[in-house]
């Protein structure tokens, strides 16, 4: 029998999953690579268990990135020496202060209930729509490389669109910088978002074998990739970095497009094989992999009960090691 493990992170429980991990707070350290502290102590990440910035916690990189799950759809990425300061952990009402260093927002969609807030100094930067936002606390700039964003200090409030960045410590005066310019932290976070859309796709179709479609967006921990990815109610979703985002109706397209899946999951087989420098060791898209058996229990912190596995199989057997050069849209674009 082939096991899946699909487990859900969201709001909004149905009734036909009568075990589901609730997220109930932005937050979730997801990611780190080098070392951090959790309000001075050494943060250790272990599988399928997470720390939590709770509200009045402070979270600080050292030689490293980390990755920070906010509202369903949203990434917080920090970059090396940098520092952050949970001031409301609420998905209807998450604002995080930068303390220090870099940080990048990914926003893949934001949902009416859901506000995501930046804060630098006495700055307050408010997502309006789903892109790309860069903030450096050492000089104050703010940037939208996708998107929009309001800034607002001292009561004042500037609209910043593509390519557009103020300084918060200066008057506040939206300029121009090139969005193809781009830094390490940029380029870490194109990487880490890749991965986790490619485990959406193997997500997204586990949950249509099992006849499973969510009410609302949401998070969805998968342990054959070992990592949370995110799920759209329906649809597709293409991100700023140029990834799609499939629902369990829409997966198909990702299939339909690329060969389709046949003799995939146990069997393996079917689809492309990987290229050089896509992907070392993993399918390429409409592989099947080999399937792969794990699963089980999740255990974690900050609000996310244990839940159990789903039946059934993913599209690949191991998460891959590097992002690919790109990733192709299926027929039809973007959809709701």
């Amino acid at each position: 029998m082939r096991v899946a493990a699909v487990l859900i992170l969201s709001l909004a429980a149905s009734a036909a999953w009568a075990q589901q991990a609730i997220s109930v707070r932005a937050g979730l350290v997801h990611y780190l690579e080098g070392t951090a502290t959790l309000d001075g102590k050494p943060v250790r990440m272990e599988r399928a268990k997470f720390a939590t910035v709770k509200d009045g916690s402070t979270f600080t990189t050292q030689e490293g990135n980390a990755e920070v799950l906010l509202a369903p759809g949203a990434f917080l990425r920090m970059g090396k020496e940098s520092s952050i300061k949970m001031v409301s952990g609420l998905l209807s009402d998450t604002r995080i202060e930068l303390v220090k260093g870099t940080a990048l927002v990914e926003v893949l969609e934001m949902g009416k209930e859901n506000k995501v807030q930046l804060n630098i100094g006495n700055s307050a930067s408010l997502v309006q729509k789903p892109g790309l936002y860069s903030f450096d606390a050492s000089n104050g700039s703010v940037r939208v490389f996708d998107g929009k964003l309001d800034v607002a200090v001292d009561g004042q409030t500037v609209e910043l669109g593509r390519g557009r960045e103020v300084f918060v410590g200066q008057a506040l005066a939206a300029g121009k910088f090139p969005v193809k310019t781009t830094n390490a932290l940029y380029d870490w976070s194109k990487t880490r978002s890749a991965m986790i859309a490619y485990a959406n796709i193997a997500a997204a179709r586990t949950m249509r074998d099992n006849g499973y479609r969510p009410m609302n967006s949401l998070w969805a921990w998968y342990p054959a990739y070992g990592l949370v990815t995110y799920m759209p109610r329906s649809g597709y979703l293409r991100s700023a970095f140029g990834w799609g985002w499939y629902s369990p109706s829409s997966v198909w397209q990702y299939y339909a497009g690329n060969g389709g899946y046949s003799n995939g999951g146990n069997g393996g087989g079917g689809g492309n094989a990987a290229s050089a420098g896509n992907w070392g060791g993993w399918g390429s898209r409409g592989g099947g992999g080999g399937g792969y058996s794990g699963g089980g229990s999740y255990s974690g912190d900050g609000g996310f009960s244990r839940s159990s596995a789903m039946s059934s199989a993913p599209a690949a057997s191991s998460a891959p090691a590097a992002a690919p050069a790109a990733q192709s849209a299926p027929s039809g674009g973007r959809g709701r």
